[in-house]
């Protein structure tokens, strides 16, 4: 029987993961990164040659638990965070650590009368600022010089595999200058000189599934593979995740919600659309032809990682899980706004914890924040429902968070909906395998492979008591009082402005 790796390069860690044409896991190694480095005024950097180290580790116990059946490993598949970008020299070299897509940095928009006008729409000064190219010829205008190529981390990571860097267009979230409905890079223009890009910085475009390379003998000699095995592109981890849980362009009613580091929600169209509120992000999918309309918490379950090691580092997760769910719902009266990450369309927003009492511990804490981070992922929903025009009603969940069942339980009371829990929550890495058993003939269609591959899981229903006391909550506290500290944060930036 022959099997596809899949490659997923996350945030926190680098997994390799074997599959066989049923979808079944067969092989795994994964490795952490060493800690991002966190820096004023938001920024946050990773070292690309770490990542690389780590995902050849992962790669060698993949191949390593194998053992035999390494042979019949038939292609490889790449996917990854998304927004990380590397500034390089001409021949690939990295002129210093990524800019990571947690990083909150600005760039100067002063320079042209175009980003000047634009500036004044609080909306589009927070997309232009917040580009890269803008961000690095702000922060590190010696680089930003030096600079040949401007590669996302897919892309480098392609090239250390196979030695060309070619990427696809879902790897590109957010401003670029690309055509939404064709994919591919606009052949020049103002949008160039608007983001501070140059052309010849930026990786060629295949569709998903499409080529990137074959494995050149240096890699396969640092993992144990065979050179010569195809590297397929699949494009981001919200992506891949959404193919992952079986959705393929066609299915009705159907969106994805992630539990990882950035929790979202995501369904599928056929045809481009493009949301200028910037509260939806339009991405091209892991599956050719189709578009995901996305939904972001850019703080998802990272605030439990980031709770319990600023405030709690004496308690383990299972410790705090345990007391949050001596806790009824909604935290006797504490409120968590997961703003830790401000989204594009409200960059001024914050996080926020409202409702202390002398009554609260640890706790009433960690539930607030899991049914904050599930309160947004429910006024998600609604913005896409509305989007769309149509309800959705087939939810799947995954994502670390999902291993917790208590977590999902909670998720599905909040929404008021069942929700579908695959057979595993690996779904990025799924979704990727399914990209590569296309690419490799075991499927004629995406939409085969998918039923082929992510069938099995479990079914969680909402507690029907619990479901009517979120809805309350919803509409009565959460909804109120993000508006409420949205509101007071717009202000304060408007005075900062002013002085």
């Amino acid at each position: 029987m022959s099997l596809v790796i899949a490659l997923d390069v996350g945030t926190q860690s680098s997994r390799a993961i074997a599959y066989d044409s049923s979808g079944e896991q067969v092989g795994m190694g994964q490795q952490a990164h060493p800690p991002l480095t966190v820096g004023a005024a938001g920024a946050v950097t990773q070292c690309p040659k770490d990542v690389w180290a780590a995902l050849q580790e992962a790669l060698r116990q993949c191949v390593a638990e194998l053992g035999d059946r390494g042979d019949e490993v038939q292609a490889l598949a790449l996917t990854t965070q998304r927004y990380t970008m590397i500034p390089c020299a001409v021949d690939g070299a990295p002129l210093m650590d990524a800019i990571h897509w947690l990083d909150r940095r600005v760039g100067d928009i002063s320079d042209h009368w175009m980003l000047k006008i634009a500036g004044v729409v609080p909306r589009l000064r927070t997309i232009f600022s917040t580009a890269r190219g803008r961000v690095l010829q702000t922060v590190a205008p010696d680089v930003f010089a030096q600079t040949q190529r401007f590669l996302p981390m897919s892309a480098w990571l392609g090239e250390q595999l196979t030695g060309f860097a070619v990427d696809t267009p879902g790897s590109f979230p957010g401003m670029w200058p690309m055509d939404g409905k064709s994919g591919a890079w606009q052949t020049g223009g103002v949008l160039y000189e608007l983001l501070s890009i140059d052309r010849d910085w930026l990786p060629e475009l295949v569709p998903a599934g499409g080529r990137i390379g074959v494995l050149r003998q240096s890699a396969a000699d640092a993992v144990g593979l065979a050179a010569g095995l195809p590297l397929v592109a699949v494009g981001g981890d919200k992506q891949a995740e959404m193919l992952g849980s079986g959705a393929v362009v066609g299915d009705v009613g159907v969106a994805a919600i992630s539990l990882g580091t950035a929790a979202s929600v995501t369904t599928l169209v056929p045809k481009f659309s493009q949301d200028y509120s910037a509260k939806i992000y339009t991405t091209a999918a892991a599956e050719p032809g189709a578009w995901c309309l996305e939904y972001m918490v850019n703080r998802g379950m990272w605030m439990v990682t980031w709770l319990r090691r600023e405030w709690m580092p004496d308690a383990s997760f299972a410790d705090l899980e345990r007391a949050a769910q001596g806790i009824d719902p909604g935290a006797d009266g504490l409120t968590v706004i997961p703003r830790w990450g401000a989204p594009v369309a409200s960059a001024h927003e914050r996080g926020a914890m409202l409702g202390f009492s002398e009554m609260h511990g640890r706790g009433h804490v960690y539930r607030a924040v899991i049914e904050g981070i599930c309160m947004d992922l429910r006024r998600g929903l609604s913005l896409l429902e509305r989007k769309i025009g149509r309800p959705l009603n087939d939810l799947r969940v995954g994502g670390g968070g999902a291993q917790s069942d208590w977590v999902v339980q909670t998720l599905a009371s909040v929404l008021g909906r069942p929700l579908h829990r695959g057979r595993t929550q690996e779904l990025s890495a799924l979704g990727a395998a399914v990209n590569a058993a296309v690419h490799v003939g075991w499927y004629v269609d995406h939409a085969a492979a998918a039923a082929a591959m992510t069938t099995g899981g479990c079914v969680i229903q909402p507690n029907s008591s619990d479901a009517a006391q979120y809805s309350r909550l919803y509409e009565e506290r959460f909804l109120p009082r993000m508006t409420a500290t949205g509101n007071l944060h717009r202000r304060e930036a408007l005075d900062v402005e002013k002085v």
